[in-house]
């Protein structure tokens, strides 16, 4: 008796550090994932700040005249102001004191009279890490270029206090835990740990589960307000059309673009937790023909600036897989071999039966990625560095989403590219 008693005790020693050690693991997982969002959300907002300056200071130069912006406005601003004539000559600066030549400044490099060029890097003037904007305008048949800037300290102290408050709320979680895994060891009998041995065993896949629950459900409650920001802010859209001053409705048509790209991000995140949750998944007989005919109806529709022309060559028509989740994979291979192409796209869809497989590959003549990047495409919120998809729309969440569909499936995908001339995504999938 007094053998089984203590063997029942170590029972619950063992999973009651099973609870407090996942606990751990996913308060780890979460405020890293946060950390993480809000440093992305606190530089985009710095972004954001710079440009709304910029195109204000082009405002107040067009008006008042280069002295006025020097002598003044520059002054009165909470933000680094930079005035650059073409050869690199510094005009004015906020910092009040003689500068070198900023001609060969990244952000000077790359800036245009188009968008603002954003650089994060450190400062020679001031040894600080800045995030800097900068855009070129004529002015008397003269070419300037205006910069903007924000020093990455009071983005970390932002982040750090963020992180505090965060850790703070999910200290208690972790203390009631281990209080209440204790309680559980000296308080339930040898029959209680019987049971809870066996509710383990059974509820050993739902550990695996919780992350990505936790994903799915924080993201579910985030996408219901930044869906009502957006409707507000269409509606104000509507409402302040006729209102003469441009920037009130250039500043709310970016509160509606910002509020699209979160709901996107949160609809691809419920979907990815929702594939990894699955441990088995519904199949059924599934025409690839057919279904890219309505995919290729809905992606032409929605890309009518460019020409899309999509072949489809299939050896084997039907495949055996879950048919909303390969629609999902399709529509993500198809719709990125449009966004990545120039102007008239190429798409070439291959079916080919082999042993125990069916192989389909993803044809485009696109801008290709370079093979240092292919190794982290599929990663999660990993998107393409580079200045040319700066306005293109994504997540970084779809060809994660991808991976785990086709992994669901026993199935592997590849990846062949070469730069300027296009990619070749290749899946294989076990056959029924």
């Amino acid at each position: 008796m007094k053998t089984n008693l203590f063997y029942n005790k170590r029972i619950f020693i063992f999973f009651s550090l099973i609870i407090f050690l996942a606990t751990v693991f996913i308060s780890s997982i979460s405020i890293y994932i946060f950390s993480r969002n809000t440093e992305n959300l606190l530089v985009t907002n710095a972004q954001t700040h710079i440009e709304q300056v910029l195109v204000h200071s082009l405002d107040i130069i067009d008006q008042s005249g280069v002295s006025f912006f020097c002598k003044k406005f520059i002054k009165g601003q909470d933000i680094r102001l930079t005035l650059v004539s073409k050869s690199g000559k510094v005009i004015c600066d906020t910092l009040e004191k003689e500068l070198d030549n900023h001609k060969s400044r990244p952000e000077i490099i790359s800036s245009n009279n188009k968008t603002v060029v954003f650089k994060r890097r450190l400062s020679k003037s001031t040894n600080q890490e800045m995030v800097y904007g900068a855009i070129n305008f004529r002015l008397n048949k003269f070419i300037y270029t205006i910069r903007g800037a924000i020093p990455t300290v009071s983005l970390d102290s932002s982040l750090s206090t963020i992180s505090k408050d965060t850790i703070i709320k999910v200290a208690p979680i972790l203390t009631l835990t281990l209080i209440l895994c204790l309680f559980l060891l000296f308080k339930f009998s040898r029959s209680t740990g019987l049971i809870l041995y066996q509710t383990f065993k059974r509820g050993e896949n739902r550990a695996k589960k919780l992350r990505t629950e936790f994903v799915a459900n924080a993201s579910h409650e985030l996408k219901t307000p930044i869906t009502s920001i957006k409707g507000f802010s269409q509606l104000l859209q509507k409402t302040e059309k006729d209102n003469p001053n441009p920037d009130t409705q250039k500043y709310i048509s970016k509160i509606v673009d910002n509020s699209e790209k979160l709901i996107l991000l949160f609809e691809d995140l419920i979907s990815l937790s929702k594939v990894q949750a699955k441990d088995h998944i519904d199949k059924s007989s599934y025409d690839i023909v057919e279904e890219v005919e309505i995919i290729k109806t809905e992606l032409v529709s929605k890309y009518n600036e460019k020409e899309v022309h999509i072949t489809t060559n299939a050896q084997e028509k039907s495949l055996y897989v879950n048919k909303k989740w390969f629609n999902i994979v399709l529509t993500n291979l198809i719709e990125n071999a449009i966004k990545y192409s120039e102007k008239e796209v190429q798409i070439i869809i291959t079916t080919l039966k082999e042993k125990g497989n069916t192989t389909i590959s993803i044809k485009d003549n696109g801008y290709g990625i370079s093979q240092k990047q292919i190794e982290r495409i599929f990663e999660r919120f990993y998107r393409v560095s580079d200045s040319k998809y700066q306005n293109i729309k994504g997540t970084g969440i779809g060809l994660s989403l991808v991976k785990h569909i086709i992994k669901k499936h026993k199935g592997s995908i590849h990846v062949d590219s070469k730069e300027s001339i296009g990619s070749i995504f290749t899946i294989k999938i076990p056959n029924a």
